[in-house]
């Protein structure tokens, strides 16, 4: 290992790709910098496939992921959530004796946790990444419950990032600035986008793709758990060939099966786009992929989630976005959304999604310049050359 190398423990909740996705470019950071990445994950999940293919460098490790399953109806998502708080406990215990074992058999320098508590040493700085400082509830009182407990967390690391601008306009609202602060170092450190180092760097694959693909009206860009993801899949393919322009579903699904539409099969297609289809599936797009696809279509039908918000936001695209039902934080981003003409959104429940299309098309959208024109910030951690 070289003088100034830093070997670097890192892990992000499993809830969905967005953890994983976003840190992405703080991987990348200190990548470049040939630091060694140790990126312990669940095997055989979507986040290994991902992170694989941008650090094929990195040393995985296995450690198993929360697990948690999610309600088919609104109503229920909070409670079955509720149900499942013994197994995240649990899960929080787990990969704190994880990380007490690594730091044991291995010169750990360095630990980063995106949103899992229980990822840090007491004697290894260990940097805590959320957005989520104020978790959004049905209940001020009950929020401001959370929040405690949520500190209470948190303040067992030795830093907080929260990927958000610290002055206004921001992304998190209430979420990301909210009036009391932990009590340990934190700092803002910008928007995180897997797509950013691609923004003014074009690949050949990303040529390449621009070269194949036209303009086309709707990029329908599908992510989150199941079974909400499965339930807006269902939903969009049944008005897909109702739709006014060419439309290109990204199912994200880096393994999946082929599906039917209207009674016709569909086979996955290729990273070489065809553009002359009314209509075409992708199972999963690689960044290199996504990134002429989010180019060249007009308006972004996906989830509110802050990861997918960020990366559309960045790149300074029309959203039309539709919350996870029960998913609080995303009700209340979607909703932060519309009011700032960032964006349109729309329930899952809504019946005539085709009028709510038409409906977007025509929203004023007043897109922030801020949030294109700025880059990541990482902090000075005490004892190391970031």
């Amino acid at each position: 290992m070289e003088e100034n190398q830093l070997i670097i423990l890192f892990s992000a909740l499993d809830w969905g790709l967005g953890h994983t996705t976003r840190s992405i470019p703080i991987l990348t950071h200190f990548n470049k910098k040939n630091h060694q990445l140790m990126i312990a994950v669940q095997p055989g999940s979507a986040s290994e496939k991902v992170l694989r293919q941008h650090f094929p460098k990195a040393i995985f490790i296995p450690l198993q992921g929360y697990g948690i399953t999610y309600a088919e109806k609104r109503k229920l998502f909070a409670f079955k959530i509720f149900l499942q708080i013994p197994k995240i406990l649990k899960a929080i215990r787990r990969e704190r004796r994880f990380v007490q074992n690594i730091v044991a058999t291995h010169p750990i320098q360095l630990i980063i946790s995106d949103n899992r508590y229980g990822f840090y040493h007491q004697d290894v700085p260990s940097i805590f990444i959320t957005h989520q400082l104020r978790i959004a509830a049905p209940l001020s009182l009950l929020e401001a419950i959370i929040q405690k407990i949520n500190y209470r967390y948190i303040q067992r690391f030795s830093q907080l990032w929260i990927p958000d601008l610290a002055g206004d306009p921001n992304l998190g609202g209430k979420l990301s600035h909210p009036l009391q602060m932990p009590k340990i170092p934190t700092y803002y450190i910008g928007l995180l986008s897997r797509l950013s180092h691609l923004k003014n760097r074009e690949t050949d694959t990303t040529k390449q793709a621009k070269e194949q693909l036209a303009p086309f009206k709707y990029l329908l860009l599908l992510s989150g758990p199941e079974p909400q993801r499965t339930i807006l899949e269902k939903r969009l393919l049944e008005i897909a060939p109702k739709l006014n322009g060419k439309s290109i579903l990204v199912r994200g699904l880096p393994t999946a099966p082929q599906i039917t539409v209207n009674n016709t099969d569909i086979n996955p297609l290729p990273d070489g786009l065809i553009a002359e289809q009314q209509f075409k599936v992708i199972d999963y797009a690689a960044p290199d992929t996504l990134l002429p696809l989010l180019d060249q279509a007009e308006f972004i039908v996906c989830r509110s989630g802050y990861s997918t918000v960020m990366d559309l936001l960045m790149l300074g695209k029309k959203g039309i976005y539709i919350p996870t039902p029960g998913q609080t934080e995303q009700q209340y981003l979607a909703r932060r959304l519309m009011a700032n003409h960032w964006g349109y959104s729309l329930a899952q429940e809504e019946k005539d999604y085709l009028t709510a299309f038409r409906k977007a098309e025509n929203f004023a959208y007043t897109l922030p310049k801020d949030f294109s024109d700025q880059t990541i910030q990482i902090p000075t951690i005490q004892g190391l050359d970031r």
